[in-house]
């Protein structure tokens, strides 16, 4: 008698093979399918004893580890334009890049005991602002183009003065960043354009007591925000004047405020606080309204998806959560920090 489900179990087993074959959660060579918003997800994990970098997709499936050394990652930027991941080597302060599969892992930067902490990539992806350790905590700012590692350094430090977190912006022209000045106790925020030039104080009197952190573009270049205090400070480039995003009423409640980051259509700000003993994650919106926690159970490193729609952030775990505070979904569940979108895999490469 001939066996007429013979077809169906074939093709059912066919099927189950191929799931199986596409669960691979580790190779590098197989890295995540691109998925939902066209994005994937990067971040940081030692569950595997050590500091190394991994991909998934924005559901948290398909968790793959980029890197396999016994180097301890950190300041991990991606290249959209090259495709291929940044970061600092904090053990042996020296800058590698990696494909996003996996392969062609190179030291860059071969300054073995110069501290080098890269601090933003431009929008493109062609250029890299790195701090770069003159003397003990003085440090200059320079930049240099991926794919050549020639140092270009901006004319901004001295003797007396040193620059911290510098910032690009949007169209990658101008940097924002903190100056310190050794003779003075204060932190001011400073702007530039890129070939060194132009250099201004956007945030205050430099020979006064005061201290700025944080500065940040938005993301259409017209505005930089920076902390004082407990509150937040919008700068218009095209006036200069200032105004004030009061938190929580203006009232001084957090011990530490910090902005993490600006949705890409300008109009909210996200921002840790520490509250209560415990530091959890804030949207704000710019004109000052609205404020809004997202957190209850800690939370940091927060970045809004692309679409704006929600924010991924750490806390024993990756997090995502809506902007309303609701649906928190915990993405990994062997830990995991400093997430951030990269675009998807490309199936060609």
């Amino acid at each position: 008698m001939k066996d007429n489900n013979k077809p169906f179990v074939l093709v059912l087993l066919a099927f189950i093979f191929l799931k199986v074959v596409g669960c691979d959660e580790t190779n590098p060579t197989n890295p995540p399918e691109e998925e939902m918003f066209g994005t994937q997800i990067m971040f940081q994990s030692n569950r595997d004893s050590t500091v190394e970098i991994y991909i998934m997709n924005p559901d948290g499936s398909r968790q793959t580890r980029i890197t396999n050394n016994n180097t301890k990652e950190s300041e991990v930027k991606y290249s959209n334009s090259q495709d291929i991941i940044i970061f600092n080597d904090y053990k042996e302060k020296d800058i590698f890049t990696i494909a996003k599969n996996g392969t062609s892992l190179n030291n860059i930067m071969n300054t073995p005991r110069v501290v080098e902490n890269i601090t933003d990539i431009s929008v493109d992806g062609e250029m890299v602002l790195l701090m770069m350790e003159r003397d003990m905590m003085n440090f200059d700012a320079f930049v240099f183009k991926v794919g050549d590692t020639k140092l270009i350094k901006l004319v901004v430090t001295s003797d007396s003065l040193s620059c911290f977190n510098p910032k690009f912006s949007p169209d990658g022209t101008k940097i924002v960043f903190q100056t310190h000045r050794l003779n003075v106790e204060s932190s001011i925020i400073a702007m530039m354009d890129i070939n060194g030039q132009n250099f201004n104080y956007i945030s205050g009197d430099p020979s006064q007591s005061d201290f700025h952190y944080d500065p940040m573009f938005t993301p259409d270049g017209n505005y930089v925000i920076y902390r004082r205090l407990d509150n937040f400070h919008v700068v218009d480039l095209s006036t200069f004047n200032t105004k004030i995003i009061e938190i929580n009423g203006g009232r001084l409640v957090g011990r530490y405020n910090r902005l993490e980051d600006i949705s890409s259509n300008g109009n909210v700000v996200l921002f840790s606080s520490f509250r209560n003993d415990k530091t959890n994650l804030f949207s704000i919106n710019i004109d000052g309204s609205n404020e809004i926690q997202l957190t209850i159970d800690g939370g940091s490193n927060g970045k809004f998806s692309p679409d704006n729609s929600h924010v991924i952030y750490n806390s024993a775990q990756i997090y995502r959560v809506d902007l309303d505070g609701k649906n928190v979904t915990a993405l990994t569940s062997k830990g995991g920090w400093n997430p951030q979108y990269i675009p998807g895999y490309n199936e060609n490469e």
